[in-house]
């Protein structure tokens, strides 16, 4: 899948396009109100807010829904970027939008912004935006602690269920009682907007894993052990030579066992497609990835892909230079398969500890038996090894790959190892377009 070169410009295009109409509208209803008093400004001000909230939220939907045009035109790695900032912007609206309207309102009415506020909780559809309101900040409090103590995955995606409900809460308040919303085209414009929305979620985050379940019947044919603390799992099913995916791609796998089918993760897969079987290597990082050896052949699994853009299709060079570590092998490895079949002139560096958590070095090992790949291990931890010793620095890069420049880079592993590496990079004097790799987590 390859990113397109249009993509953020048009993104970016398509949400100015956006604000424009809401402020349009919104000048059409309450810009009178810009020229008057300071509380008729304010509400003004709570009214532009509360359109803009709604259309921040339904940004973030469309981000964390793995919808795929979205993240073919930008990459999921942006895609998580923006999911983070728009929060804080988001956030800010939440707030604005109730506090400007009650200080508004109190001025106009001559009361206090307490009071106020508790009479506009009266007016029709508005408790239903207040539930809403407290979904949110339980959404955005729940999040935090997640993010700082590091809690698993599941717990963030069924929190984010919540934010569904509240969108759908917070609907009947925007049109009974929007100003802007009183005109009938921008109520068109505003409920097309949520129907586009809602469609892709539906589609992208439920109708597609389900439709890839029934069309291929995934199910689970071994699990091997690779390596130290690292195991492949094998899946077969049906017509998988439909099931279109690119080496550097990953999926979102439901293994449907006792113990596991309430929990979907993110893995790469570890070959190239092959129109016969999909596999991916996973290492113990604890919790469920350490329970995953027991799964049983014959599981059925759900499968939410294929998403990523980390594919050769990037490459703007006739030759590239894959860099791995640890468990970052597994789309490289694919990669790597995927390179020496195209015969593109490809070196690999591939850093670990020691040998015994090389995962798929027997693969690899017989993959450079083709004149179109080199590879390069280099081991921190193992004081009888013979190649090279240390971490993949920016002179081991300038050494063992003098014409680095002339290559893509295609990166994959721990977060502190890509950091070096990208420094590194910088330190060489390569280009952000001839480094890729992408972060599979929002």
């Amino acid at each position: 899948m390859k990113r397109s070169r249009f993509g953020v410009p048009l993104i970016l295009l398509v949400g100015a396009a956006n604000i424009s109409v809401i402020s349009y509208y919104w000048w059409l209803g309450s810009g009178k109100f810009m020229l008057g008093t300071l509380g008729q400004q304010l509400i003004a001000l709570g009214r532009i807010s509360g359109l803009l909230l709604v259309l921040f939220v339904l940004a973030e939907v469309l981000l964390i829904g793995r919808t795929g045009w979205l993240e073919k035109s930008i990459g999921f790695d942006r895609m998580a970027h923006w999911h983070h900032w728009i929060g804080f912007g988001l956030i800010s609206l939440l707030i604005a939008h109730p506090t400007f309207l009650s200080l508004g309102y109190a001025m106009r009415n001559l009361t206090t912004p307490y009071q106020q506020f508790l009479d506009l909780l009266s007016w029709e559809e508005v408790d239903g935006a207040l539930i809403a309101t407290v979904l949110f900040i339980l959404v955005i409090a729940i999040s935090l602690v997640i993010v700082l103590k590091k809690m698993k995955y599941e717990a963030w995606y069924y929190v984010h269920l919540l934010v569904y409900a509240a969108i759908l809460m917070a609907f009947g308040h925007q049109l009974s009682v929007g100003r802007s919303l009183q005109n009938q085209t921008f109520a068109t414009y505003w409920i097309a907007l949520y129907a586009f929305v809602f469609i892709n979620l539906l589609y992208y985050r439920f109708y597609r894993p389900i439709r890839n379940q029934l069309r291929h019947s995934f199910k689970v044919e071994k699990v091997e052990l690779e390596s130290k603390g690292c195991i492949s799992i094998r899946m077969t099913g049906r017509k998988l030579d439909r099931f279109r995916f690119t080496a550097g791609q990953y999926a979102i796998f439901r293994f449907l066992g006792k113990g596991f089918w309430y929990e979907a993760h993110p893995f790469s897969f570890s070959s190239a497609p092959d129109g016969k079987s999909l596999r991916v290597t996973v290492k113990d990082l604890g919790d469920f990835t350490s329970r995953l050896k027991n799964i049983k052949p014959g599981t059925r699994v759900i499968i939410d892909g294929p998403l990523g853009i980390f594919t050769l299709s990037r490459k703007r060079k006739d030759k590239i230079l894959l860099i791995a570590g640890g468990v970052g092998i597994t789309p490289i490895r694919a990669l790597a398969e995927d390179s020496v079949n195209k015969r593109i002139d490809t070196v690999m560096l591939y850093g670990g500890r020691d040998v015994a958590t090389l995962a798929l070095k027997d693969e690899i090992d017989g993959l450079a038996a083709s004149e179109h790949l080199r590879v390069h291990y280099v081991l921190s931890d193992q004081d009888d090894w013979g190649g090279e010793k240390g971490y993949i620095d920016q002179e081991k890069i300038s050494r063992l790959v003098p014409d680095f420049a002339e290559r893509d880079i295609y990166l994959c592993g721990p977060a502190p190892m890509m950091k070096m590496v990208l420094k590194a990079a910088e330190g060489l004097g390569l280009t952000k377009a001839q480094i890729h790799f992408e972060k599979f987590s929002l």
